[in-house]
This record gives structure tokens, sequence and C-alpha cells, in this order.
């Protein structure tokens, strides 16, 4: 089932290890994603007010797509694919926590580049967790989110380099106060083929 996200702050800097060294290996993490038969449960068809987000931006699109859930407007992997958080499998939502509703949506999601700065300072912050040291030469990719609630968030990709290997996944965190302190912010995950 399908619930508005709730950050998990506890041992996270463990999680962080885990999901990071071990999709760095291409090690299975051994969680579940939602069946097909329970994707297709959790989506209703979209009725959105015209300021909502209709389509997602490259390179987003080679990761998710945009579904509508009795939660809001919803990003779901793409066929094949899970996102799999220190909780397990699930989707990032617009839903306001505070009291989710169909009608949540995103009015932003738009890809953002680093500049040069910001890479090395957000690679400066992901050395103090270290992760496996590949890791922190792979490409990184931004993206701005905000929700008919005013929630604003940023998505960041790291996918693997060229010639990885059919085992190396895409990981990645969610942000809502810039990834910072990077220890307690971001919501880890990795990007994962179905089984």
């Amino acid at each position: 089932m399908m619930y508005p996200k709730v950050r998990i702050r506890a041992a996270l800097v463990g999680a962080v290890g885990i999901i990071m060294g071990a999709a760095a290996a291409g090690e299975s993490l051994g969680q579940a994603a939602p069946t097909n038969a329970e994707a297709a449960s959790l989506t209703i068809p979209c009725a959105l007010p015209q300021d909502a987000v209709k389509a997602v931006p490259a390179p987003l699109d080679h990761y998710v797509t945009l579904v509508c859930t009795r939660g809001g407007q919803a990003l779901k992997p793409v066929d094949g694919s899970n996102w799999v958080f220190d909780t397990g499998a699930t989707w990032l939502s617009a839903s306001n926590p505070k009291g989710p509703a169909q009608t949540d949506h995103y009015t932003e999601l738009a890809n953002k580049p680093l500049s040069q700065p910001e890479l090395a300072a957000l690679r400066s912050a992901l050395s103090t967790l270290k992760p496996a040291p590949e890791v922190l030469t792979r490409n990184i990719l931004r993206f701005a989110v905000t929700t008919s609630w005013g929630a604003h968030k940023e998505i960041y990709l790291l996918p693997p380099p060229d010639g990885a290997g059919a085992d190396a996944r895409t990981l990645g965190m969610e942000c809502i106060h810039g990834c910072r302190p990077i220890d307690k912010d971001p919501w880890f995950f990795t990007i994962a083929p179905n089984k």
C-alpha cells in the first residue's frame, strides 16, 4: 500500500551505509515492490487542476512516470523497477502529510543542473558518510519539486557510470532542507529492477 512518505531519522547513517554500499556493490537489498496488481489498484484516473505537472522532464522520465492516486499525484517508478528506501519499496508522492487528498499534486518538477560549486559542496558532504569511493565520482542529477500544498523538495539521482554492469544501481535521495545536514535530511533510496 502507498502511504504519505514518513521521514525515518532513526539510524539514518546506518541506512545510508547499507543503501549506498550495497547498491554500489550491486547487492540485493531484499525489499519487495508492489506487485502489478497492487500497483494498478493504487492508481486512479487523473483529474488535475490546470497548474499540475502533466509530464516528467528529461532525464527524470527515464526513471519515473506521473500517476494519480487517492492520496494525490505520485512519481511511480518506470515499469520494471522499484525505488527502494530503508523502509521498503515505495513511490514519492505530492501528498500532504497533514491530510492527503486526491487533489494534491506537483506544481513544479524541473531539471535543475548543479553548478560546479554546488556539485563540489554536495560531493564533499556525501564524502562524510563514507560511501563506496565510486559513488563520489558519479554524475549527479538534481530535480526541483514543488507541491500544491507548498512543499519545496529536491530529488537527486546518481546513475552508475556507463559500462558499470547490469547489477549497478542508480542511487538517489529526496531532500527537504537542501540535504543539510547530510546525515539527517535526505531520504536515501536505490533504483532496483523488479524481481
